[in-house]
């Protein structure tokens, strides 16, 4: 356990559901009901990670309101924002938090309440189902402590996590739940999430009675990515003129500047993650690259990677403002069996101080194991085996 600066006992996950529980079992040992709110900022966890798990440890006479219900809607916004009131889905007032307060003293005084029911993919309220009163209420949401609200919870728990874990898990969750573009959803992260949960999300920690820290783990967090970078790298002693001979067709040269950046909250050199935005002609480009998986004999590493605008770039900077390193990079390209090779000329800037690293040849693909026959057979015909290979990336070097 550790404590916060206001003296919040803060625990990890792991740790923190039993004196979480501990706290509802004496509540419950002296009221009837007993309200728990669950705050955190989102992509916290504090639905599946929290919630659901102490619902499940209480048992029957625990049920979950989720304040993502309460979303006042699309039209209704849409209206506000002809009367001048610009509103976004991670501000307070884009849910009905009156509503909220009423259903809570009508549970508390044991009677049923119609609880909406929320459609994401229509933008609105789609029906109501009856929530009947239980010993214990776990309401979870972005807003649980706000204003009037918390006078009616009993325990206020505060899901922790760093900003960079949920920049990475609200675009490996998006991607897949609502169809957004990896681009798009950084954008509105780094536009809206990250500034509203500076303002509304971050001060209700301070009223928290226990801190539950649920960081990011990469380690299994990035496979969810769904796509994979297998690549290996070699002192260059072939050249294109082999290459060619070899059957190997040439695409061109390309000039990459990679800037690689750490957010101010997580050292990723430790976690063994990157991410780097690349500069390559007119295009930005922004990679995230989970853990490398050891056993493999490529350097194999979950990756996300897609074009931004100068814009996005300049709000992601406010967010991973500490630069790390830079590599520059001239990349003559090939492809050989559908394997992508390159001869790369290759320096980094580090401390203001440019040092060359020399000239590589890299192979790489963004198939997964099954490809590792293939890797095989084009290393054959460069002369080369996996075993003399470097699995060190550039920043590494």
């Amino acid at each position: 356990m550790q404590v916060f600066d206001s003296g919040i006992p803060k625990y990890d996950l792991e740790h923190g559901l039993a004196p979480l529980t501990r706290m509802v079992m004496g509540k419950m040992a002296i009221q009837e009901v007993v309200i728990v709110g669950i705050v955190g900022g989102s992509s916290s966890g504090k639905t599946d990670a929290v919630a659901k798990k102490l619902q499940k440890i209480i048992g029957q006479d625990a049920i979950i309101y989720s304040m993502d219900d309460l979303y006042l809607g699309v039209a209704y916004m849409e209206t506000e924002a002809t009367k001048g009131n610009i509103l976004n889905f991670d501000q307070p007032e884009s849910q009905n938090l009156l509503l909220l307060c009423q259903h809570l003293k009508a549970l508390k005084a044991g009677k049923p309440i119609q609880k909406p029911i929320y459609d994401f993919e229509t933008g609105e309220t789609v029906g109501f189902e009856e929530l009947k009163p239980h010993r214990v209420i776990i309401v979870e949401g972005l807003f649980t402590f706000y204003k009037a609200l918390k006078k009616e919870i009993d325990i206020k728990v505060f899901v922790d996590v760093g900003t960079h874990g949920r920049a990475i898990r609200r675009i490996l969750r998006d991607i897949k739940r609502t169809g957004q573009k990896p681009a798009d959803i950084l954008a509105y992260f780094a536009r809206v999430v990250q500034p509203m949960h500076e303002r509304y999300i971050e001060i209700q920690k301070k009223d928290a009675d226990l801190i539950i820290g649920n960081e990011y783990r990469p380690e299994i967090e990035a496979q969810r990515s769904g796509l994979s970078e297998v690549q290996l790298k070699f002192p260059a002693t072939l050249n294109t003129e082999f290459l060619r001979s070899i059957g190997a067709e040439r695409l061109g040269t390309v000039i990459q500047t990679d800037t690689y950046y750490n957010p101010l909250d997580r050292d990723l050199r430790k976690t063994g993650e990157a991410l780097r935005i690349r500069k390559e002609g007119s295009h930005i480009i922004l990679t995230y690259k989970g853990p490398a998986k050891i056993e493999s004999r490529f350097r194999e590493r979950p990756k996300i990677e897609f074009e931004i605008d100068a814009d996005t770039e300049g709000k992601f900077l406010e967010i991973y403002g500490r630069m790390a390193k830079i590599i520059e990079k001239e990349r003559d390209l090939h492809i050989l069996d559908g394997i992508i090779i390159s001869i790369d000329t290759v320096s980094k800037i580090e401390n203001g101080k440019t040092i060359e690293l020399g000239k590589f040849l890299e192979i790489r693909t963004t198939k997964k194991g099954a490809a590792q026959p293939e890797i095989d057979a084009v290393l054959a015909k460069l002369g080369l085996s996996a075993n003399q290979g470097l699995k060190e990336s550039y920043v590494e070097m």
